[in-house]
C-alpha cells in the first residue's frame, strides 16, 4: 500500500505561525488548531540561530505551551531544509549528509500539561568538515493524536489517498564562521504548461554560501522584436546550494515559436544578475497545452526567419522569368531595322497581336488611403486591407468582440486563417491601438 502524502496547511518558512502564551490560556474549540504552541527560547527572530564552529556541539531549546484543558502530546522531528518554489523554506525527511542530521534526535512524544509550558532542549553536533557560511535545517512539531489518526486512515484505506496534517515548522540556522559570500545566478528559462494555463519559469540558483533574504526584479517577453508582456520578479529567501523555479503566469495563449526573455534580478545580498535568453514553445508543448487546458495553440511563428524567404525568392525568380519571356514576345515597332518579316499566312498568338497597353486597375479594387485600426474598423474598412475578404473581416470582428482588443497586429495570428506572411502585408496599412 502506498504511503499517504502529508501536506502541511500551517507550516511557515522562518517563523512559527502562532505563539500561544502559557498564562491564562483559552481552550481551543474541538477540531481547530493544533492545541499547542511552539516558540524558540530566547529568540526574537522566531527561529533558532546558532553560532556553530566545526567539530563543536551547540545547544538551545524550544518552549511548548498548552492553552487547552486537556493534556497534549507533541512529536518533534528533525528535517532537512530547501528553498521552496517561490522562496522561503520547505522541509523533508533528513538524508545522509543532510543538515537535519546535525540535530540530535529528540525522542518520543512530549506530554504538555493543560495550561502549562514545557522546555525541550535541542542540541546539534557540527561536522568537522562543515564549510563556512549558512546551513539550514528544521524542527517540525505535530500533535501526536493527528499522527495516530493518519495512521489509522492509512491502514483502513485502499489505494493511494491524500492526507492532510497540520504542523508547526521552526527553522534552524547554523552560522559557521569563515569567509563566505552571497551569489545568485540565473539558470535556464523555460515555458511550462498546466491545466490552468502556461507559465514562464525562470531558474534562479543560490551558488553562494549565505542566505539571500529576498530578490526582486523584472522580466520581459518578446516575439519578433515586439514586447508581449512584462512581469515583476519577487522571490523570498533562498538558502545556499538551492534552486528556485520562479513561475510567471503567461498572459494569453502562447503560440508555437521562439521567444526572447530579457530582464534583471537584484538580490538583497550579492550582485544583480541579467537575463537574456531565447526559449522555444514547440509542437509537443503546444499539443500538451491544448490537451490540458482545452485551448488551441496558434500556428508556429518566429522559428526561422529564412524559411519564408526561400519560397519568396523562388516566386520572385519565376515572376522574373515570366516577365523576360513576355518582353521577348512583345511586338517590335513598325519600321524597326531588326523587325522580322512575317509571311502573309503567319497568324501570331492573340496576346502578340494586341498593341502594348498600360496596366488596368479594376474598378472594384479597394484603395487604402489611411491607416486602419483593427480595433475600431468596420467590416468594410477591414475588407479594404490587402488580403482581407468578407469572411476574414467577420472573423476579426468576432475575435475582437469575444476576447477584447488586439494589442498588436501580431495578435491576428490567433484568428483562424492568419499567418506570418499575411501579417507582413498588413503592417504597412493597419495598426492595433489600445
Amino acid at each position: 500500500m502506498t504511503r499517504p502524502v502529508l501536506i502541511s496547511v500551517l507550516a511557515t518558512a522562518l517563523a512559527v505561525l502562532a505563539v500561544v502564551p502559557a498564562a491564562a490560556p483559552a481552550a481551543p474549540k474541538a477540531g481547530q488548531g493544533l492545541g499547542f504552541g511552539v516558540t524558540p527560547e530566547d529568540s526574537p527572530k522566531g527561529y533558532l540561530e546558532l553560532e556553530a564552529t566545526p567539530g563543536s556541539t551547540v545547544r538551545s531549546a524550544l518552549l511548548l505551551t498548552n492553552p487547552g484543558s486537556e493534556p497534549v502530546k507533541v512529536v518533534l522531528r528533525r528535517q532537512d531544509a530547501d528553498s521552496a518554489a517561490t522562496g522561503g523554506l520547505q522541509y523533508e525527511d533528513p538524508k545522509s549528509g543532510g543538515t537535519g542530521r546535525w540535530i540530535t534526535a529528540i525522542g518520543d512524544a512530549i506530554e504538555v500539561p493543560p495550561g502549562e509550558g514545557v522546555r525541550v532542549p535541542v542540541s546539534a553536533r557540527i561536522p568537522e568538515d562543515a564549510r563556512a557560511g549558512d546551513h539550514f535545517a528544521g524542527l517540525i512539531a505535530y500533535n501526536a493524536a493527528d499522527l495516530a489518526r493518519v495512521k489509522r486512515e492509512e491502514s483502513s484505506a485502499n489505494g493511494r489517498q491524500l492526507r492532510f496534517i497540520s504542523r508547526f515548522a521552526v527553522a534552524v540556522r547554523f552560522k559557521v564562521p569563515g569567509p563566505a559570500q552571497a551569489e545568485l545566478a540565473a539558470g535556464e528559462v523555460s515555458i511550462e504548461t498546466t491545466p490552468s494555463g502556461a507559465a514562464l519559469v525562470v531558474d534562479l540558483v543560490n551558488r553562494g554560501r549565505l542566505l539571500i533574504p529576498s530578490a526582486k526584479g523584472r522580466v520581459t517577453v518578446e516575439r519578433d522584436g515586439e514586447e508581449l508582456f512584462s512581469a515583476p520578479v519577487d522571490v523570498r529567501s533562498s538558502i545556499p546550494d538551492s534552486r528556485i523555479g520562479y513561475r510567471i503566469p503567461w498572459r494569453g495563449t502562447p503560440a508555437q515559436g521562439i521567444y526572447r526573455v530579457t530582464g534583471f534580478v537584484h538580490p538583497s545580498r550579492g550582485d544583480a544578475i541579467t537575463i537574456d535568453q531565447t526559449v522555444e514553445f514547440g509542437r509537443k508543448q503546444g499539443e500538451r497545452f491544448a490537451t490540458e487546458s482545452g485551448r488551441p495553440v496558434p500556428g508556429r511563428t518566429g522559428t526561422n526567419p529564412w524559411l519564408w524567404r526561400i519560397p519568396a525568392a523562388l516566386a520572385a525568380l519565376i515572376a522574373l522569368g515570366l516577365l523576360v519571356a513576355l518582353l521577348r514576345r512583345r511586338p517590335r515597332p513598325a519600321g524597326s531595322r531588326t523587325a522580322p518579316q512575317r509571311p502573309p499566312s503567319f497568324e501570331p498568338p492573340p496576346f502578340a497581336a494586341q498593341s502594348p497597353q498600360a496596366p488596368v486597375i479594376p474598378a472594384s479594387a479597394p484603395f487604402v488611403a489611411t491607416i486602419i485600426d483593427i480595433n475600431t474598423a468596420t467590416a468594410a474598412q477591414l475588407e479594404a486591407l490587402p488580403g482581407i475578404g468578407p469572411a476574414a473581416a467577420a472573423r476579426i470582428i468576432w475575435h475582437r468582440n469575444e476576447y477584447g482588443c488586439f494589442e498588436s497586429i501580431d495578435d491576428l495570428i490567433e484568428v483562424e486563417g492568419f499567418h506570418s506572411d499575411r501579417l507582413r502585408r498588413l503592417r504597412e496599412q493597419a495598426v492595433a491601438r489600445p
